[in-house]
């Protein structure tokens, strides 16, 4: 299966998209997960697939 979350390097660092919809994942506060490091970019797209694989997380687009 693929993950449903991913991450891409933007010239200011790294940021989690919704492979179904393209979009740069945000957090609830409004803010973007963008501009991380690769590593913090890369643990929150495992860890959002994995929720949504087992059905543990609400994901809404707004």
């Amino acid at each position: 299966m693929t993950a449903r979350f991913n991450i891409r390097r933007e010239a200011d660092g790294w940021l989690v998209f919704d492979e179904w919809t393209g979009l740069t994942v945000g957090r609830e506060d409004g803010s973007l997960l963008a501009a991380l490091d690769f590593e913090d970019a890369d643990d929150f797209a495992d860890l959002l697939s994995r929720a949504h694989e087992r059905g543990l997380a609400d994901f809404r687009i707004e």
